[in-house]
């Protein structure tokens, strides 16, 4: 059973550009969910729109359900409770998410009595032992400081201990390890791991690192052009992807950009592609191929 379910994402421009064109994802209770593709594939518009976080500039359509609850139909202060205390978000960008003007050790606290109604010197301990869990030593001294002293590493370390003090039943981590040494980066995939082994926590994290991503494991769903291409398992998914456009991407390491645009007439890598076959001048089905895995493709690669 999902905790957690994106129906039918739809985000637009104001000139009606298709940011995102009909995501469909599950997170099952205790489970890891990668979001891989190209850079500007709507990877991080998902996370941002099962949060309820869009810019007023783009217009929104679906559901998002949580725990049986359609999200949208929320006022937006009583959506702001469960972003934080049960769904936990770490962005991509830590410096823009944390206030420029409160130490850290504060922002950190501030959200613990916020969503557990905790004395200010309950929060100033949970906050150090916090920040403390995630390496910042000496946590005293390091929660004075204001975020911009902080490296990019430790600001991405700062929204980690804030998100994890609070224990939410969900977690979406965009790029969280981006900022992270290798070291870190390990650390972190550990953490996450038990988090979903011993909590229960359903995971959504968006990465560009496919070694990450094979070593956590879990499932994983591939976006390009506002759409999920694919998704399966992830280790199955990285060793034999099954759309054409998922090997020519993965084959190349998983870094490149989208490089054209969104309109879909047809698959838009039928030209020149070797499967190519008459039907993929009509929109292609995102359909099952066995072994719980789903393609965008109507003459797919072999599993």
């Amino acid at each position: 059973m999902s905790i957690l379910a994106g129906k039918n994402l739809r985000v637009r421009t104001r000139l009606g550009e298709p940011l995102l064109a009909g995501v469909n994802l599950k997170l099952p209770a205790g489970s890891i969910t990668f979001l891989i593709g190209p850079s500007g594939a709507g990877k991080s518009l998902t996370l941002r729109s099962l949060a309820g976080l869009l810019p007023p500039t783009l217009s929104f359509g679906g559901k998002v359900i949580y725990k049986g609850r359609d999200l949208t139909s929320l006022r937006p202060g009583k959506r702001r409770r469960l972003l934080g205390k049960e769904i936990g978000l770490v962005l991509q960008e830590p410096g823009l998410a944390l206030d420029p003007v409160v130490p850290v050790g504060e922002l950190v606290g501030e959200a613990l009595r916020y969503h557990y109604g905790l004395s200010r010197r309950e929060a100033v301990t949970s906050a150090q032992a916090a920040l403390a869990q995630e390496g910042l030593r000496p946590a005293e001294e390091l929660g004075r400081r204001f975020a911009h002293a902080l490296s990019g590493g430790m600001r991405q370390r700062v929204l980690l201990a804030q998100v994890f003090s609070l224990a939410p039943e969900v977690l979406l981590l965009d790029e969280a390890a981006g900022a992270l040494d290798l070291l870190r980066r390990a650390d972190l995939a550990w953490r996450v791991s038990r988090e979903v082994r011993e909590r229960g926590v359903s995971v959504l994290w968006v990465s560009h690192d496919l070694r990450l991503v094979r070593a956590v494991g879990g499932r994983a769903i591939l976006l390009a052009r506002g759409r999920v291409i694919e998704s399966g398992p992830a280790k199955a998914l990285l060793d034999a992807p099954l759309h054409p456009f998922s090997r020519w991407f993965l084959g190349r390491g998983g870094s490149l950009g989208e490089g054209a645009g969104r309109d879909w007439k047809g698959c838009p890598w039928r030209e020149g592609c070797p499967r190519r076959v008459e039907r993929c001048r009509e929109d292609p089905p995102l359909a099952g191929a066995g072994r719980g895995r789903e393609v965008l493709c109507w003459n797919p690669l072999p599993a």
